[in-house]
């Protein structure tokens, strides 16, 4: 049986500035985490480092786009120098982008497909080999209900989300016999946060998140083991279901999540 990571003291939030990112920093910290929270908006970054220390934890912020291979090599790399095998990461940055297939831009399907898949492929990267250097440590990867289902108006993201989902699960099947690391999953369901409306979008509108939907929460570390989730898996969020002619023919349109 492999050994359990050990106690976090240090962790990484990737899209810390708002949303699950935030929420998860906040929780962290207020566990007695070190956080460095890390986004691409310094501002919102202060605002979120500044609730951490309120709670009475220890936080700072990083100027990070997981699409900079470099950058998320140097702010892992420190991290891990100074908490060792004691590292978590949590990879929660993504972004959004709604309209027919077609008529999505070029530039638009490309920039959701390199932060939401190269991003995780770099934060992983850089994630496992920091791991393997200090001993061990544990990724948590957000990924999403529509990493499982298929939705219209949403190519890029569905499209990004299940290439998350088999990156993670191929990294986990990799990492089954290296002591201390552990890969998890997080794969929530209709969760109201501000991606809905800070997404690109050619329909006119922006999106929303199926309903019902919860509001922002933090998906502690422990989740997938202290859940019974033996693959690091963990479906969260109140129950949603998938009504999307797109999906009807897939067994997995009627997916539902429940709450920890």
């Amino acid at each position: 049986m492999r050994s359990p990571t050990p106690r976090t003291t240090g962790a990484v939030v990737t899209g810390a500035s708002s949303g699950i990112g935030r929420a998860t920093a906040l929780r962290l910290a207020r566990d007695g985490v070190a956080v460095v929270a890390t986004g691409r908006d310094l501002a919102s970054l202060e605002v979120v480092v500044d609730a951490c220390r309120a709670l009475g934890g220890s936080a700072r912020a990083e100027v990070l786009d997981v699409r900079d291979d470099a950058g998320v090599r140097r702010v892992l790399d420190e991290a891990a120098a100074e908490h060792g095998r004691d590292l978590a990461v949590v990879h929660a940055a993504a972004v959004v982008a709604y309209g027919h297939f077609e008529e999505v831009p070029a530039e638009v399907m490309s920039d959701v497909v390199d932060t939401d898949v190269l991003g995780t492929v770099n934060v992983a990267r850089a994630a496992l080999r920091a791991f393997r250097r200090t001993g061990g440590g544990h990724l948590v990867v957000v990924g999403s209900l529509l990493g499982e289902i298929a939705t219209p108006y949403m190519s890029p993201y569905v499209l990004s989300k299940w290439a998350v989902h088999g990156l993670v699960r191929t990294l986990q099947i990799e990492t089954r016999d290296r002591v201390g690391t552990e890969v998890s999953l997080v794969s929530p369901g209709g969760i109201d946060t501000p991606v809905y409306r800070q997404a690109a979008t050619v329909l006119g509108r922006h999106g929303a998140p199926p309903r019902p939907s919860a509001p922002t929460r933090p998906w502690p570390l422990a989740w997938p083991r202290c859940c019974g989730a033996p693959d690091g898996r963990r479906t969260s969020g109140p129950p949603t279901r998938s009504r999307s002619p797109a999906s009807a023919s897939s067994p997995a349109s009627s997916t539902s999540s429940s709450p920890p």
